[in-house]
């Protein structure tokens, strides 16, 4: 499916399929880097829920504990965002991978997406509470900044900026793309709650760790999705100039 766009094409059907090759080729990369950043912090909360199920008397204890680990996990979901995209631009740009590689690059350009997340989310929560489809604009309108600041290296406004204009008149088939994947994310969820659900509370809750556990690693394919619609829009020969440094660190 190709839709017309400011001044080139995006064919969502070539994204997807650059997104699959991608997964497949470093699947094992992705997959550790994944494994340790996404899927191990985020058993936490299913493991924590559980341990108050079977400990009623050291629920505020348990509590306390899963409280102060949000940050921590949210930051490492950044950390596996940088390293995933870093490998995901350099495997497209014809370059090789490694896990170590691209979790010294995301070290690297680790506070610049924490700063780019917080003020991408809260204009959008902004524009979401006002009136929906402002949200949903900038949603789009910025979903490439994290992207376009592993290639190219910018600063957190330079990135905002470039995603602005890499996706000026793309707004529709991005949001098209978005949805879907959260359609997918949610059908995940709610075919594992359904399989759960005669479970027992302990059960249940380990139940809910796998569940977990899968939807992160659905995440993986977002990032490599937003890593393919980045070198959709930014074009062949830009995208590839762009990863001919990033690619040298392997060498």
């Amino acid at each position: 499916m190709i839709i017309a766009a400011a001044n080139a094409t995006f064919d969502m059907g070539r994204v997807i399929a650059r997104t699959l090759r991608t997964i497949r080729a470093e699947m094992q990369t992705f997959g550790v880097i994944g494994g340790l950043l996404l899927v191990a912090p985020s058993l936490i909360v299913p493991m924590t829920n559980t341990l108050i199920v079977r400990s009623p008397a050291r629920h505020e204890h348990f509590a306390f504990v899963l409280t102060a680990l949000v940050i921590p996990v949210a930051l490492l979901h950044d950390l596996a965002q940088a390293a995933i995209l870093f490998g995901a631009l350099v495997h497209m740009g014809g370059g090789r991978t490694s896990v170590g590689a691209c979790l010294r690059q995301g070290l690297q350009r680790w506070w610049r997406f924490v700063g780019i997340e917080i003020i991408r989310d809260v204009v959008v929560l902004l524009g979401l509470v006002l009136l929906i489809v402002p949200g949903l604009v900038v949603a789009a309108r910025w979903s490439l900044a994290n992207a376009a600041q592993v290639a190219e290296d910018l600063g957190i406004e330079q990135s905002l900026t470039r995603s602005h204009l890499l996706t000026d008149g793309r707004v529709l088939p991005i949001l098209a793309l978005s949805f879907a994947y959260m359609l997918g994310a949610a059908a995940l969820e709610f075919a594992v709650a359904s399989l759960t659900l005669p479970l027992n509370q302990v059960a249940s809750g380990l139940a809910g760790g796998l569940a977990e556990a899968l939807l992160q690693m659905v995440n993986v394919i977002a990032f490599v999705g937003v890593a393919a619609m980045y070198k959709e829009l930014a074009g062949e020969t830009a995208a590839n100039h762009a990863v001919e440094n990033l690619a040298a660190v392997f060498d």
